[in-house]
């Protein structure tokens, strides 16, 4: 069969993934038409899927039709895995390998939410707190260290953050201003090492490291631990182009604070100004655990500024510096300067409970949390929330429980550990999903389909189901869904969890059939790439629309299992 396709707008989804940057297209609300007539006529093309248009009153000519879809010979070199289960009778509408594995991407981040929403409630907030290692005498001078402690609060210092009259560093200041501190004779002391573990989780690949997608998980965090690099046209041809870098949570031009905001990174500018009209781009590398950016290629001298959001090398760093500025502004001394404390560094340990309160912000509730990161499939949020499981778990769990006698886990493996021994109270045997880290960036992690519905299944059962569910993007309204399966049956009513890497697509959630009945569904299609104009199979629509074709049959289906 041949396809024509009708323009399309074109959008960008927001993954947290490396398809950040990939263009897709919207799911269009028009009809296609087949222009090669099948058999005995033409057939109708209908919102976001290739099926005839008549309903399907039966589950197994529901079956019918998206057995015919997924084995079009364009996907006989990929690989779908599928499970759809009535969550009302328990039957199974239609399976495809079901029970072997798939590369989830991002559908890895229903099982951090699951995972956290049974380890603590969903009011459950993360503080970061401001600590002196001695007590403040009559003059407002304290003998020993100031310690910014945290304890893996992803928003704090977020620029997304709404609602807050000051920056974090600010209210800090201002509740030590308020104890009466003057003057620290020691060091204030940046301290991230409540997470015992690499920044980069388990099986994040070297090339998405630099991307704000990739940006390290931290107990530390300052605006995501991403910042935005903006390069424009010179003003003459010939000239480097300007190169800004933008950090957002330094308000410049206010007193002590322009000399507290050192760029993020080292630039190295190979760029130049083309004359007006040339066709032009610009590439960014920079090599892992580098603070040296190369920024090349070329922009027109009539083109657009083009931004990117970056990861950021040294989040301790920069609140460090920050907050320095901050204690300035409200003439707190610092005599001893600024040192930082990471995980592995050899310093005594922490006991904060010896330590003395002077200051506290804490984050939103763990509810709130989850819908940012469903929603925006946030990544840093995901591995965040699988640390803060890890780090309960390594408290709890005999040392030996993780590792073999002699080894030590990190706080990322408990989280591993932790979720292991979740995975079979949902009723889901333990090689059905292997997961490594958070947030799904991992192409190591894997799952079955089956494994994925058993979860949805058991969270539609949970204490936190409501929670749960409000969570995930719900389809042509919000998240990564925004702009996909609008005007059809789905709209309003599929809530799922996107996942995307290359040639990995993932869609796992709920919907409601046109006879109200409630099903759970996991959709995954590993190995595909799309044919190339001019090759032998006939052009086809993106593969999020192969996806939500099958979810929207099921939004239109009459029949009952």
């Amino acid at each position: 069969m041949k396809y024509v396709r009708m323009p399309s707008t074109a959008r960008r989804e927001i993954t947290g993934t490396q398809q950040d940057r990939k263009q897709v297209l919207s799911v269009p609300t028009f009809l296609r038409v087949i222009t090669t007539a099948a058999a005995a006529g033409i057939l109708l093309l209908q919102g976001c899927g290739l099926f005839p248009a008549e309903p399907a009153p039966s589950v197994a000519s529901l079956a019918a039709r998206i057995q015919r879809h997924i084995e079009q010979p364009r996907f006989s070199a990929a690989q779908w895995g599928i499970k759809i289960v009535s969550m009302d009778t328990g039957r199974t509408v239609f399976e495809r390998n079901a029970d072997k594995y798939c590369i989830p991407a991002s559908n890895a981040k229903l099982y951090t939410g699951a995972l956290a929403l049974d380890a603590f409630a969903p009011g459950m907030r993360i503080p970061t707190r401001l600590y002196a290692t001695a007590p403040i005498d009559s003059k407002g001078v304290t003998n020993g260290h100031l310690v910014l402690y945290g304890q893996g609060d992803p928003t704090f210092g977020a620029a997304t953050e709404t609602g807050a009259a000051q920056s974090p560093f600010d209210a800090l200041a201002a509740q030590l201003a308020q104890t009466g501190l003057k003057r620290v004779r020691g060091h204030l002391v940046i301290n991230d090492r409540y997470f015992g573990t690499p920044p980069i989780g388990a099986g994040w690949q070297a090339d998405d490291l630099q991307w704000s997608y990739g940006a390290q998980a931290s107990a530390l965090t300052v605006n995501e631990n991403t910042w935005t690099l903006t390069v424009k046209p010179a003003a003459q041809a010939g000239q480097p182009c300007d190169i800004i870098q933008e950090t957002p949570w330094i308000k410049k031009g206010e007193e002590g604070e322009e000399d507290a905001a050192p760029q993020p990174v080292n630039i190295v500018n190979r760029t130049f100004t083309a004359a007006a009209g040339d066709a032009r781009g610009i590439g960014l590398y920079r090599a892992p655990g580098s603070d040296t950016l190369y920024v090349f290629g070329s922009l027109a001298l009539n083109d657009a500024p083009r931004q990117s959001a970056l990861a950021l090398p040294h989040p301790s760093e920069a609140i460090g510096r920050a907050l320095q500025a901050a204690l300035e502004k409200y003439r707190i001394s610092i005599d001893g300067g600024l040192r930082i404390a990471h995980w592995l560094d050899p310093e005594p340990q922490d006991i904060p409970e010896r330590w003395i309160p002077l200051a506290r912000l804490e984050s939103p509730p763990l509810a709130d949390l989850l819908k940012q990161m469903f929603k925006r499939s946030q990544n840093l949020y995901a591995q965040d929330l699988f640390l803060q499981v890890g780090r309960q778990t390594a408290g709890t769990a005999p040392a030996s429980a993780c590792a073999p006698a002699g080894l030590s886990c990190t706080t990322e493996q408990w989280g591993v550990y932790a979720l292991n021994h979740f995975l079979p109270r949902a009723g889901i045997q333990p090689d059905w999903a292997r997961i490594q880290e958070g947030s799904g960036l991992a192409r190591a992690n894997l799952v079955t389909p089956a494994a994925t519905v058993a979860l949805l299944q058991y969270m539609n059962r949970h204490s936190a189901a409501r929670i749960f569910k409000e969570a995930l993007p719900v389809a042509g309204v919000d998240g990564t869904l925004k702009n996909r399966m609008k005007n059809t049956a789905a709209q309003n009513n599929a809530r799922a969890k996107t996942g995307t890497l290359q040639y990995v697509y993932a869609l796992s959630g709920y919907v409601t059939t046109a006879a109200k009945e409630r099903l759970a569904f996991s959709i995954m299609l590993n190995h595909y790439a799309p044919p190339k104009p001019g090759s032998k199979v006939p052009p086809a629509p993106p593969p999020i629309e192969d996806i939500d074709a099958i979810v929207v049959r099921l939004a239109e289906f009459s029949g009952h299992s």
